[in-house]
């Protein structure tokens, strides 16, 4: 929704009978205004002001700063501010070389016709609701689009910390199947412990009665369970609790 605004234009004049004038015909459309007689009092009304005027009315011939210098300056304390310039036709030089700085958006030549006059002021309001809705519309967007960078940036590294955490599941998934299935590990040589426990148990008993080789199924299967268990407390789940003395039947 566009903002509703409140205008408000500053005018400046070192003749008076010309700032009464122009506040007359302003208050014809409830236009709040300001008067001041010179281009420096204006300055200091334009930085103590609460908020930018809509429009400036500066006439160009007064006594110190005239009005292009006037509207050069104001144009550096309140860029969007719309600045008009009143002046006479042997001043066009002048005028063309501000309205090429891009000083002044309009010049207003003296004796003006009131009706043109305000609709010219009620044309340049439009334009700078225009502008400042865009700005902000602007500034809105540049906002919303680093809060989407910074989420999507979060996003990646949950999505990366995630991936490093499967991979390393699926490494240790791979190790106990490879031991189930008989095949050598880059962790663990299961089955070469295996067989060191045959060997050894082979040894000690020259024909291995029942007894040994039960002994040596059941050391086989508590070493199994031990590296589920491992790999169980690892990743937050709990394996049942062996039978007491399985691997000692």
């Amino acid at each position: 929704m566009a903002e509703e605004f409140s205008h408000n234009i500053l005018i400046v004049d070192d003749e008076k009978s010309v700032g009464k004038s122009l506040g007359r015909i302003l208050m014809t459309e409830d236009i709040d205004f300001i008067y001041v007689e010179n281009g420096e009092s204006a300055i200091q009304e334009l930085n103590s002001a609460e908020k930018p005027f809509s429009i400036i009315i500066s006439d160009q011939r007064m006594p110190g700063m005239q009005g292009t210098d006037f509207l050069e300056q104001a144009k550096q304390i309140h860029p969007d501010t719309i600045r008009f310039l009143l002046t006479a036709h042997s001043d066009m030089d002048i005028i063309i070389s501000s309205v090429n700085k891009g000083a002044v958006h309009e010049f207003i030549n003296k004796p003006w016709d009131n009706d043109e006059l305000l609709e010219l002021v009620k044309v340049w309001f439009k334009r700078y609701e225009k502008n400042i809705d865009e700005k902000k519309l602007l500034k809105t967007i540049k906002k919303q689009n680093k809060e989407l960078y910074d989420f999507d940036t979060q996003f990646m590294e949950i999505i990366t910390v995630h991936d490093k955490k499967l991979a390393a599941l699926d490494k240790e998934i791979q190790v106990i199947e490879n031991q189930i299935m008989g095949k050598p590990s880059s962790s663990e040589d299961f089955s070469n412990k295996v067989i060191k426990q045959m060997n050894d148990t082979l040894i000690q008993e020259d024909k291995p009665d029942s007894t040994i080789l039960n002994k040596f199924y059941a050391a086989c299967i508590k070493n199994l369970y031990d590296n589920f268990e491992k790999t169980a407390n690892r990743n937050g789940f709990e394996m049942p609790k062996i039978m007491a003395g399985v691997a000692d039947d």
